[in-house]
């Protein structure tokens, strides 16, 4: 167990996520059974019906005290987001949820929270005692990302943050690096997601990725949980664990945990990294946009094709992409060749939004 800041409280080195098909009680308890004592959920998962699936399965535990809940709602009015919390703890027929955040905050103002609207919400549920802390995700683009990080130390509200990243995207972009180090530095809890998002399949990556981390002991999901741990800086990972495999293989590897990377470690992990292909870019910064001349979402529409082929979230993939505004879906006249270039993952644009087209259009 491990510590969410200066909230007071421990959580284990993983979090299970809970936005895959195969969710549901039977692999609630196989984690709960391999040792997990944290768990993730939104108002979006599962079609809405995942906060209830997690609350029926938590209840019936004989010691449910032992258990850390996440929530997220998407909603970035204050007086919205209230009125969720208190119908997310009727799906969950419980009267108090650990850690309440918004859900997928882009606008760096709403951690600076300059008006106070966020304090005065967080008082009011601490108060009443419907949550014990409040904080928000983050997967925005780049320098959003960094932005919302840095301002979760100033705003005053913020307990904890569940930020996109990996490893290689902490070690190469030192301005990200620097937001981690202020929210550390303030006590905030720092939880890291999507860590080996757009990683596909390990047989599927370029063999001489595979033996750079071979040579760590590593898949290259595995070798990016423990890039993470070994940061020092995050208290935990949030994965979807979609089978008992993944729960093993996962929980084996915190398991096996007990020291940081050493400097040799690390140079493998960074060489290895950049070898890897991917299907998402980690650390979008919109310059494939700006390099097409365009407003496509590139960023957007390959994490939701990720999705689609790699999560099996058919469904939810084709909604997310019906949801973007048509302009964020247009490519037509777009430079894709000149996108791939900007990318710092070198994504092939051409095919991506040819399959995007053809799949969840």
């Amino acid at each position: 167990m491990h510590p969410l800041g200066k909230t007071g409280v421990k959580v284990t080195r993983l979090v299970m996520g809970a936005s895959f098909p195969a969710y549901g009680p039977r692999l609630l308890r196989f984690a709960y059974a391999n040792g997990i004592r944290c768990f993730d959920n939104s108002q979006r998962y599962m079609r809405g019906k995942a906060e209830a699936m997690l609350g029926e399965w938590l209840n019936r535990l004989p010691r449910p005290e032992e258990v850390f809940i996440i929530s997220k709602a998407k909603f970035f009015n204050p007086g919205k987001f209230y009125d969720w919390v208190i119908s997310a703890l009727d799906r969950m027929k419980r009267d108090t949820i650990d850690l309440f955040m918004v859900h997928g905050v882009e606008d760096p103002g709403i951690p600076l929270d300059r008006k106070g609207e966020w304090r005065r919400l967080k008082d009011r549920l601490i108060r009443e005692k419907k949550v014990r802390f409040m904080g928000f995700s983050c997967h925005a683009e780049m320098p959003a990302r960094i932005a919302c990080l840095a301002n979760a130390a100033r705003g005053g509200w913020v307990d904890a943050v569940m930020v996109a990243c990996d490893p290689g995207l902490i070690r190469a972009n030192r301005e990200f690096n620097q937001a981690v180090d202020v929210c550390a530095e303030a006590g905030v809890g720092l939880m890291a997601m999507k860590t080996g998002r757009g990683l596909g399949k390990a047989a599927n990556q370029p063999a001489r990725a595979l033996e750079l981390f071979r040579q760590l002991g590593m898949s290259p999901h595995q070798a990016m949980q423990a890039g993470i741990w070994s940061d020092g800086r995050f208290a935990a990972v949030c994965t979807e664990m979609p089978s008992r495999r993944i729960i093993e293989e996962n929980c084996a590897g915190a398991r096996r945990f007990n020291r940081p990377f050493d400097a040799e470690q690390w140079k493998l992990l960074d060489h290895g990294i950049r070898q890897l292909s991917r299907a998402t870019c980690p650390g979008c910064d919109g310059a494939c946009r700006r390099a097409a001349g365009t407003r496509t979402d590139f960023c957007s529409i390959a994490r939701y094709l990720d999705y689609y082929e790699h999560d099996g979230k058919r469904q939810e993939a084709r909604d997310l992409y019906a949801s973007l505004p048509s302009e964020h879906r247009d490519w037509h006249g777009a430079d894709l060749q000149a996108a791939s270039q900007a990318c710092s993952a070198r994504l092939d644009f051409e095919a991506i939004l040819a399959k995007a087209t053809r799949l969840l259009g």
